[in-house]
């Protein structure tokens, strides 16, 4: 936790963007070797990303061929390729669309239990060391909750 390598010494679990308490980092780096936990964060970072927006897809009543298109193109979209340089980024934005399914299912089944999976989301995608994600994903979430409760003829 601490690296005296650096000037007088360095707490590099201060340093947000390690991610260290991300659970895909807990679990990969302290099954694997340093290189393969961290080619293997991407890959599972990039599933998570995929599967969240197919289920979304599927969610907001789209087809399976067109969720599954919607999902390949969101993870390969430029948000996601240009930022492969910092792993961090991509672990944070995997979470994203796990917000909106969370929100749309709340909104279509009223169901408490939604809102908790939220919030557990929402500290999985704290927990990845990205702050500015977690900032631009409740702001998107808030907008779209606010879309949602307005447009809704059952309000909460």
């Amino acid at each position: 936790m601490w690296i005296k390598d650096i000037g007088t010494g360095y707490p590099i679990f201060a340093e947000g963007e390690v991610g260290m308490l991300n659970p895909i980092n807990l679990i990969l780096y302290r099954l694997f070797p340093i290189i393969l936990s961290f080619n293997l964060s991407y890959i599972a970072s990039y599933l998570i990303l995929f599967t969240g927006c197919f289920l979304y897809a599927r969610t907001i009543k789209i087809s399976r061929l067109a969720s599954c298109f919607f999902a390949l193109i969101f993870t390969f979209s430029g948000i996601s390729i240009t930022q492969v340089r910092a792993p961090q980024f991509i672990h944070a934005l995997s979470y994203l669309p796990w917000i909106f399914l969370s929100l749309e299912a709340f909104f279509n089944s009223d169901k408490k239990s939604w809102l908790v999976i939220l919030s557990i989301v929402i500290g999985l995608q704290l927990l990845t060391g990205y702050p500015q994600i977690v900032l631009i994903s409740l702001i998107g979430a808030t907008i779209y909750s606010c879309f949602k409760l307005s447009s809704s003829k059952n309000k909460i």
